[in-house]
């Protein structure tokens, strides 16, 4: 053991500091040893278990586990390149309450602590080990529901996103937001891909007064691919506009014909074909994406190939209906577009 010398340690000319600040020296070197000594969780995985929604889940009940437990926690840093790798905290928020300690790993051959259900555990909430790094999803607010305040503080947006979000939601009148989630929706079977009907009733409940902004996370794959895109729809024309319009996805396509748009509709083959025409596109390279027999006949008719969703609205099975591919859902859809390109 070794003492430190005090500031004013002067044994001539400053004898009374150097009695009194002998003994703070030793309390002082007594702190620095106690705090070497750190207990530390952390989540090695994070940014592996679902993209920022998740993520905020994870990270909350980190630190609130490591409060509960007088525990330090520690979270990776980030390449921000990969979303479904690399976490996005840094991105978006400020993190206001984490330092420097916050960001590392916990070693690799220190255990994983596994949650091993979907709702509270209260026994890892109260006997987590130290030196282990969490892996699952813990979406409950019960782990850091004792750190509120601190969890909403980290999480204030960064100002280039909060200071424009500010002036635009000013001038929004009884502004309601629309999650329209797809990506992993459409591409991951443990997802029930959700249709237009479902936020069509869901936007039904919603005063008419109010003014809806869309989330989505749709990449756009459509316009990358620069394949136009149009709806030929038996609604009216202005009922299926405002729904597009709701849903945020009304830009994507570039015509929307409905009922009454012309003197024709489907079963009539020329609701496709004066779509195509006004596209100024060429039939031969031109999809029908339908689920119904209505929407198969007119394909047939005007000799558009058919890509026919299962379950759709028809009392007939789908070996009854007319189609050149049948699909359960939207997984590689892209695989079958493409070769008609």
């Amino acid at each position: 053991m070794y003492f430190i010398k005090p500031k004013f340690w002067d044994e001539k000319k400053n004898s009374f500091l150097s009695i009194l600040f002998y003994p703070l020296s030793i309390i002082y070197y007594l702190i620095v040893k106690i705090k070497n000594k750190i207990y530390m969780i952390g989540f090695n995985a994070l940014g592996q278990f679902g993209r920022l929604g998740n993520q905020m889940f994870q990270f909350a009940a980190l630190k609130g586990i490591a409060r509960n437990r007088g525990f330090e926690y520690c979270i990776p840093p980030s390449k921000n390149k990969n979303e479904w790798t690399d976490h996005q905290l840094f991105n978006p928020f400020k993190l206001s309450n984490t330092s420097q300690l916050n960001f590392q790993f916990i070693d690799s051959d220190r255990p994983i602590l596994v949650e091993n259900k979907f709702s509270f555990d209260e026994k890892l909430f109260n006997e987590c080990l130290d030196w282990v790094s969490l892996q699952g999803y813990f979406q409950t607010e019960k782990y850091f529901k004792h750190i509120s305040d601190e969890i909403k503080g980290d999480f204030q947006f960064r100002n280039e996103i909060l200071d424009p979000c500010k002036k635009m939601i000013f001038n929004v009148k009884n502004p309601v937001s629309l999650h329209v989630r797809r990506t992993d929706y459409i591409t991951n079977l443990n997802h029930t891909f959700i249709g237009l009907e479902y936020y069509e009733e869901a936007l039904n409940k919603i005063n008419k007064d109010y003014t809806v902004l869309i989330f989505s996370d749709d990449p756009k794959w459509c316009k990358n691919q620069n394949i136009s895109m149009a709806v030929c729809t038996n609604k009216q024309e202005h009922l299926s506009n405002d729904l597009l319009k709701k849903i945020g996805i009304y830009d994507y396509f570039e015509y929307v014909a409905g009922s009454d748009t012309f003197d024709y509709c489907k079963p009539d083959p020329r609701h496709l074909t004066s779509v195509v025409e006004i596209l100024d596109g060429d039939v031969k390279k031109t999809l029908m994406i339908g689920d119904s027999e209505t929407d198969a006949n007119a394909a047939k008719a005007a000799e558009i190939p058919v890509i026919l969703l299962e379950n759709g609205y028809t009392e007939k099975n789908s070996d009854e209906i007319y189609h050149n591919h049948l699909v359960k859902d939207f997984i590689n859809i892209e695989k079958i577009v493409s070769k008609y390109l």
